[in-house]
């Protein structure tokens, strides 16, 4: 398998639409490419013949909400396999292929639930990613390009799917794939990896080579690391500090005081369920749990929430009632039949969905942004509609700015953002968008659904310190996480993992370990990652 590396906007989904064959000279963005192109030491006919013998996993899902898994592979096999698969034996041979391609890619539980869309509910983020795969793998192509197939998905499912395509190029698959933040194992297990820099390639070559690529290049430059001491809290409060509140010593303003006497918003919930009724199933029928009984609290001083799990474990379903955003307001919650229980308290009182809505800002799984519009013209949109009016214009300029800085936008901030039918930003840059359109206006309560997916290893970094930032001054903090980096699960204030739909473990990061021991399922003591490990 050939890796394609580099931060977002490296240049990674044009190279692959280019070998793909999808990209041609001329069109809406009046691109123009040069270069040769060959397959199997010949110059290729056109991009047609390269799009016929090739399989393409796109960076975004584009999947028939009214079809379940089942349904929708069976009609890629009828399309696409040998027509001898559909004639007498054939058919269940195309069948046997259709369940072990599920039964590969860890799908089996939700073969016959609808996959859905933006008004019905139906899977999860990770196993819409593995049917889009999984539609590919299907009929084994000679060549197979994968645009970032590992995002959105947890540890184990993203080694699953890694293995896979490298089963695939086993068997003589020419397979190239680009990949954000890849796990130690999966960079190991790369046949080459090629990384992209501004568009240009800074190496080629197998992994195992790059330490010493880079070392001979003299781009290591040693540094003198202090070994982190980390403090042991002994007391937290939500409030600032008496000298502050009470602007003693001309320390604090009356803004200061006036923002330190107000306690930060504590967000509590007990007692979460929630179900829905099954696809065709009537008022008799078995209701599918997706929550049992969750509980939990952000805010208050606790630091960034972190919620874990494996794909469809339920934490876009929980970020979702937490932000007023599922039961009671019609939607998704209506269509499937939705049902909740449970209490959801904002500083010890019931919050109605209404109004955790109006204070809360929400970075929703998909980002839907306006294509016609550049970058800071639509932070500026946001800036008008959601900063407070008295604010001058120059200061609401400034904070956009502020925030385009803060997110390492300012390379693209007069760009288009584009979609499906004009090129624009790239997709690490889209999500970096809708995360900057939520924290314009400093929300007190901020809910993200796995912000890190599609960023780089540094932009990931770089989102994740601004939303402890935000905790720090006083925000209640969700967000759900896909394989977050040792530093990033680190940085945590406290970590809910989910498992089928049920808590195993609410605490600080450092607990992990006394936990799971507890359990008579330790960790391994040197375990790089206790987030892989845990998952």
């Amino acid at each position: 398998v050939t890796g394609l590396l580099g931060p977002s906007g490296a240049g990674k989904t044009t190279l692959l639409e280019l070998l793909a064959g999808r990209r041609a000279a001329g069109g809406a963005e009046r691109g123009a490419w040069s270069g040769a192109l060959e397959l199997d030491g010949a110059a290729a006919a056109s991009p047609e013949d390269v799009r016929a013998v090739s399989g393409y996993v796109a960076q975004d899902d584009v999947l028939p909400g009214t079809l379940t898994v089942y349904e929708h592979l069976a009609f890629h096999a009828a399309l696409r396999l040998p027509r001898g698969h559909g004639r007498g034996g054939g058919a269940t041979q195309r069948t046997a292929r259709v369940l072990e391609v599920i039964d590969n890619l860890g799908l089996g539980a939700v073969a016959d639930s609808l996959i859905g869309d933006a008004f019905r509910r139906g899977i999860s983020g990770g196993e819409r990613r593995r049917v889009s795969i999984a539609a590919e793998l299907l009929t084994r192509p000679p060549l197979l390009f994968l645009d970032e197939p590992t995002s959105g998905l947890d540890a184990g499912s993203a080694l699953a799917v890694m293995r896979l395509v490298a089963a695939a190029a086993r068997r003589g698959t020419a397979v190239v794939a680009s990949l954000h933040q890849p796990r130690r194992e999966v960079f190991d297990a790369l046949g080459r990896a090629l990384l992209l820099c501004a568009g240009e390639v800074a190496y080629f070559g197998p992994p195992r080579g790059v330490r010493d690529y880079f070392t001979g290049a003299d781009t290591f430059e040693p540094m003198l690391l202090a070994p982190p001491r980390p403090l042991k809290p002994a007391r937290v409060s939500p409030r600032a500090s008496v000298s502050a509140a009470a602007g003693w010593g001309g320390e604090a303003g009356d803004a200061a005081a006036a923002a330190a006497a107000a306690p930060a918003p504590l967000l509590s919930w007990a007692g979460l369920s929630y179900s829905i009724r099954p696809r065709g199933g009537g008022g008799g029928a078995r209701r599918r749990e997706i929550l049992r009984c969750v509980s939990g609290y952000a805010g208050g001083g606790a630091g960034v929430v972190g919620l874990m799990g494996a794909s469809g474990a339920g934490k876009t379903t929980l970020l979702e009632l937490l932000a007023g955003r599922k039961h009671g307001c019609g939607g998704a919650a209506a269509a499937e039949g939705g049902r909740a229980s449970g209490a959801i308290a904002l500083n010890g009182a019931a919050a109605a969905p209404a109004h955790v809505r109006a204070i809360a800002g929400y970075v929703a799984q998909d980002d839907v942004l306006p294509a016609a519009l550049t970058v800071c013209e639509h932070l500026a949109f946001h800036a008008a509609l959601r900063l407070p009016p008295e604010l001058a214009a120059a200061a609401r300029a400034e904070r956009v700015l502020e925030v385009v800085g803060e997110l390492g936008l300012g390379l693209v901030a007069d760009s288009r953002i584009g979609d499906s039918d004009r090129r624009g930003i790239s997709g690490g840059e889209r999500r970096r968008l809708s995360i900057a359109a939520e924290l314009l206006s400093r929300p007190p309560l901020l809910f993200l659904d796995e912000p890190t997916t599609g960023l780089d290893a540094g932009a990931a970094l770089a989102v994740m310190r601004m939303v402890a930032a935000a905790a720090r001054r006083g925000a209640a903090v969700v967000a759900s996480l896909h394989q977050p980096r040792r530093e990033v699960f680190d940085a945590l204030g406290r970590v809910l993992l989910l498992c089928d739909g049920e808590a195993a473990f609410f605490g600080p990061p450092h607990a992990v370990h006394a936990r799971f021991a507890a359990l008579g399922r330790p960790l391994a003591p040197l375990t790089p990652n206790p987030a892989d490990a845990m998952l």
